[in-house]
């Protein structure tokens, strides 16, 4: 009798502790976060420190993916990105090195980490909502 309700108390536990973990992962899909969309500014540093960088980066929701363009003109840099789980991670092509980054909501915008294909260190870059 003890071990029918030990095993019938494991198998509710189980199935309480997995049901957020379930319903995250369809919020984190079906979710709108049109919160996203819109232009920021930009500020980051290169690998290894040295002289920050600022510009201007523009976020649009193109369906289910975003349209990341950063320094809108004749130098620009586009991505794509996806919105996951409390992220918003973005892949891109610069100068023939492809690149990630990865963001989270802080404050009036985001806040990330970057780096390159062959790169072993990451980067910091934030992002302040135009």
């Amino acid at each position: 009798m003890f071990r029918a309700f030990a095993l019938a108390a494991a198998l509710s536990c189980a199935c309480i502790v997995n049901a957020p973990d379930k319903a995250h992962a369809e919020s984190a899909v079906t979710q709108p976060a049109d919160f996203l969309s819109g232009s920021y500014d930009v500020k980051g540093e290169p690998f290894g420190g040295g002289n920050p960088y600022t510009g201007v980066v523009t976020v649009e929701k193109t369906g289910a993916t975003y349209k990341v363009v950063w320094y809108p003109g004749p130098d620009q840099v586009e991505g794509v990105g996806v919105w996951w789980g409390g992220q918003f991670s973005v892949g891109y092509m610069q100068s023939g090195k492809q690149g990630v980054a990865v963001y989270v909501p802080a404050g009036n915008g985001l806040k990330g980490v970057w780096s390159e294909l062959g790169e072993t260190r990451i980067a910091p870059e934030d992002w302040v909502k135009r």
